[in-house]
């Protein structure tokens, strides 16, 4: 890749959470890896994805506990180190560094990325929260943005249909997800008498923050419609506020010894891909990146058909099969048929349409 960039710059107030987050890392390993300089700023270097930076990768910590208190920090940086770029994700985080490039006088080159679908965020807040000032600040101020990019066409297309962004500010870049890291990671070793050989039941797995977006419940009643025909093991790796929920579904439906919840784990790859088959259950997404790891890895997979992403993954079912939100029956017999049939080999096109080579020169381009 050709040298062109000094330093590129990406915030975050965390370095906990979801898909979004681990997009940004990945992002900034892969351009580490190309030579650039990245300097990763956080309110709170704190938390489980520290680990996955790259241990060349300097990380600014502005001892903050809120995004809008690294306002006044994150733009005295951006105005003395003037890196070539900056790059944040997440609506509050966004703005936040618009507010900082404003204020710093700089006028660093700014990409914001959009995640998820915005009008299901809407729908879901609630009308006295402080978030619903959110979408006003947004049609306001993402006009100063350089770049922003969605990461899959309907993403940017439901920012579009309330925003109306300039196009020519606009673009869809997938996800960097399939590397060799990946690769590397899925072959450690996993020591769980579930994966030693002595289980002869089919593995069910599915990654994602115990929360309403991932819809875990539909998952675990399709597992137990399943578990009446066929003796089928599901693992739920992940941590949210819903885990007491699920728990009590477990335990009323007396499923202790088929379910597994191991909470957040810092290498889910090693247990994709000596499962049988990943679900996604969400009932909304922007671009599922566990999806597409999943499949990279050869494992088949299952989605709810939910706005945005997996339709466009899958490539409306060619890649793995799609079902209606919260319809467990039909989630049921999905997987049934998924663990009766030949397992589905993925063309070398999806993995090169993800690789994280690709996708940093397609962010590389928009700095030029």
């Amino acid at each position: 890749m050709e040298m062109k960039f000094s330093k590129i710059s990406f915030f975050l107030p965390v370095l906990v959470g979801g898909g979004a987050e681990r997009v940004l890392i990945n992002l900034a390993n892969i351009m580490r890896e190309e030579g650039i300089q990245v300097d990763f700023l956080v309110g709170s270097k704190e938390g489980e994805l520290q680990k996955e930076l790259d241990g060349r990768i300097n990380i600014i910590e502005f001892k903050k506990n809120k995004t809008i208190k690294c306002l006044p920090k994150l733009a005295r940086y951006l105005r003395t180190c003037k890196p070539d770029a900056l790059i944040t994700g997440l609506d509050h985080v966004n703005l936040v560094g618009i507010w900082a490039n404003i204020l710093s006088g700089y006028n660093v080159k700014h990409i914001v990325t959009l995640h998820n679908a915005i009008s299901v965020k809407i729908k879901k807040t609630s009308k006295f929260s402080p978030r619903r000032i959110i979408p006003f600040l947004i049609k306001i101020f993402y006009q100063h943005a350089s770049s922003i990019v969605g990461v899959s066409n309907g993403v940017l297309s439901d920012y579009h249909a309330l925003f109306n962004f300039p196009k020519e500010k606009t673009s869809v870049i997938n996800n960097p997800v399939i590397n060799q890291d990946l690769f590397k990671k899925s072959r450690e070793y996993l020591d769980h008498p579930w994966f030693n050989g002595l289980n002869s039941d089919p593995i069910v797995i599915t990654v994602g923050r115990m929360v309403e977006q991932k819809r875990q419940i539909d998952l675990l009643k399709a597992i137990n419609i399943l578990n009446k025909k066929r003796n089928v093991k599901l693992i739920i790796l992940g941590e949210g506020k819903l885990r007491r929920n699920l728990e009590e579904y477990i335990k009323v439906n007396q499923m202790e010894d088929c379910v597994l919840l191991p909470g957040f784990v810092e290498n889910p790859y090693k247990y994709i891909l000596r499962s049988n088959i990943f679900v996604l259950s969400s009932g909304w997404e922007g671009l599922p990146t566990v999806l597409i790891e999943a499949g990279g890895l050869g494992v088949p997979v299952i989605s709810t058909n939910c706005q945005y992403g997996p339709a466009e993954i899958l490539e409306n079912g060619k890649y793995g099969r799609l079902v209606s939100i919260g319809d467990v029956d039909h989630l049921s017999e999905a997987i049934e048929e998924v663990l009766n049939a030949p397992k589905q080999t993925f063309e070398k096109v999806f993995i090169e349409k993800y690789s994280s080579q690709r996708i940093v020169k397609e962010y590389l381009a928009l700095l030029h």
